[in-house]
Order: C-alpha cells, then structure tokens, then sequence
C-alpha cells in the first residue's frame, strides 16, 4: 500500500500534514496548531505558516521509522517495500516513539 498523507499529531493535537507529493514531500503545520501558538514538533521544524519541502523525507519524521529486523518485520507484515519510508512510517504511525502519531485522513 502506498500512502500519499497523513495527518501528524503532537501528543494529541493535530499539528499538521505530511505529504508525499508527485516529485517531493511536504510538512505544513495546521493554520489552527500555528495561529493557537502550538509548540514545534521538532527542533528542526520550527513552527510556521510556510511548508517544508524536500526531495526526501525529512530527517525527523525518516528517524521515526523502524531499522534493521523490525523494518524488515513490519515490512513484510504490511507488505509494503522495506525502502518505501514514508508508507512505513504512516503504517506504524499510530505507535511510534515520542509525542509525535499519524493518522490516514477520512478522504471523501
């Protein structure tokens, strides 16, 4: 299964999104997380209005996947591609480490 987004939420709070786009991945906090004075959800993502877009997965949320067996396991298990980060780290996102979860929107 290949994700596209997910909602990203900081110890329950929606914070923003995180996208993977046609050639790049975006991050764009929430407007409501932004204009309620909402903390960043890592050092390297300082709250703002603009996005943040990469060519890769950005550094903090490409540290929130598992490494070695475990991504192997959890590969396997979701059947999805062991080099695909951002579909594992949505597929696991409900139980990572740290104050940080995903969650797959409602699309309509």
């Amino acid at each position: 299964m290949r994700y596209l987004v997910a909602d990203v939420y900081y110890h329950g709070n929606k914070a923003g999104r995180l996208s993977r786009e046609a050639e790049f991945y975006r991050f764009l906090y929430d407007r409501e997380y932004v204009i309620g004075g909402g903390l960043p959800i890592s050092f390297s993502l300082p709250v703002t209005t603009e996005p943040y877009d990469s060519e890769q997965l950005h550094g903090f949320f490409s540290g929130l996947v598992s490494e070695g067996w475990l991504k192997d396991l959890q590969s396997k298990a979701k059947r999805i591609d062991k080099n695909d980060e951002f579909s594992l780290l949505i597929a696991g996102g409900q139980d990572l480490i740290g104050a940080v979860t995903l969650e797959v929107p409602d699309m309509p």
